[in-house]
């Protein structure tokens, strides 16, 4: 592309596309020589015909298949009032290398009715006699009907992320599901063993004081540490086989040297 053009580009931008608020185009400029080929689209109907020189640089990462009910806000998404433009078609062009264009955000416009549109800040306007240029390839599709992906340029907006909380997992489940003397007794084998670790003479030693075991008159062993030993004791409640399993799992979870 010859800097002639890149200079009829920026004069078209000042003359045409940098207009106030109110009045369409766009709110700064940019004239932009492009360094890989790059689809435009144009929606367009009724009064407002396909050759026009507003077009929309939609990334091909937003353009997805859909079909196209225009809405309010699609309306919005490209700054187009509905009495001059009643958005029946859709034209896709691909510019080759070397296009140089006006680009920039767009601007508001106010249409007859006295609704102000105020376009998305993207994707990006171009303004440019697309239909002039040389190899430029371009296909167009009707608007309301199942159509190729091509042609589509409203993405629609992602769904919000479910605000359910996760179900929770088995494992979360088993343990909500324990005994409250379950609990305690793994509660109580921690807290002794974390405290055998803030003795400083201990630390010094690398060793760690586990709770002490003792064997009852059965023969079976008990947390002698623990407050649940001492209510056993006092109460001559014996621990059963389920709680012992657990006591020494809790010993050996929370009382393993480094």
């Amino acid at each position: 592309m010859s800097r002639s053009a890149a200079r009829l580009s920026n004069e078209s931008g000042f003359d045409y596309a940098w207009v106030p608020p109110g009045n369409g185009g766009v709110t700064s400029f940019k004239v932009a020589i492009l360094e890989e080929a790059h689809d435009v689209y144009r929606l367009w109907g009724g009064p407002a015909e396909e050759c026009g020189y507003w077009w929309t640089m939609s990334p091909n990462d937003d353009v997805v298949p859909s079909n196209i009910t225009l809405s309010e806000e699609e309306y919005d998404y490209a700054g187009t009032c509905p009495s001059w433009n009643n958005g029946t078609n859709v034209t896709r062009c691909t510019l080759p290398i070397g296009t140089a264009v006006v680009v920039g955000p767009g601007q508001s416009v106010t249409c007859p009715t006295g609704e102000e549109i105020v376009p998305k800040p993207y994707p990006l306007s171009l303004n440019g006699d697309v239909c002039g240029m040389t190899n430029v390839t371009c296909v167009s599709c009707e608007t309301g009907t199942t159509i190729e992906p091509d042609c589509v340029i409203f993405a629609p907006d992602p769904a919000p992320a479910s605000s359910q909380a996760p179900a929770p997992s088995s494992e979360a489940f088993s343990k909500a599901s324990q005994s409250k003397r379950e609990q305690f007794i793994i509660q109580r084998v921690a807290k002794a063993v974390a405290a055998s670790q803030k003795e400083p003479a201990r630390k010094a030693q690398g060793a760690r004081r586990l709770p002490v075991l003792a064997s009852d008159s059965d023969g079976s062993a008990s947390d002698d540490s623990s407050l649940a030993a001492k209510r056993r004791r006092k109460k001559n409640v014996p621990y059963s086989d389920e709680e012992k399993r657990m006591l020494l799992e809790g010993i050996k979870k929370y009382g393993a040297g480094n």
